[in-house]
């Protein structure tokens, strides 16, 4: 079965993966090939089978997957709108806050 997901993967997306470190040659032959959801520090294959992320989706998710609290405010923010035509004022509020807490950044982008 796994073998089906790395081509059908590799039918549609270069090398696999979006990401050269996703693609199935970066991984032992008994990782699961394809992943269906996260949770806390876990990862679930299309099976249901349970794996510890060591690797956190390479490292941008710290804080563990499917958070309740982060996944809300996260959600509240989509509601009001994503990725606006002009600045927005959480743009402007996560800027100041950079500034204000990392002494070297003058400005942030």
């Amino acid at each position: 079965m796994s073998k089906d997901y790395t081509q059908r993967l590799q039918h549609v997306i270069p090398g696999g993966a979006h990401t050269y470190s996703r693609g199935a040659d970066q991984y032992p032959s008994n990782a699961p090939a394809i992943l269906e959801r996260g949770k806390g520090a876990y990862v679930f294959d299309h099976k249901g089978k349970k794996y510890l992320d060591y690797g956190m989706a390479l490292r941008a998710v710290n804080i563990g997957y499917a958070e309740d609290e982060i996944d809300e405010a996260a959600i509240r923010q989509i509601r009001n709108g994503n990725n606006l035509t002009r600045p927005s004022m959480i743009e402007l509020q996560a800027a100041e806050l950079l500034v204000d807490i990392i002494d070297s950044a003058d400005m942030v982008k």
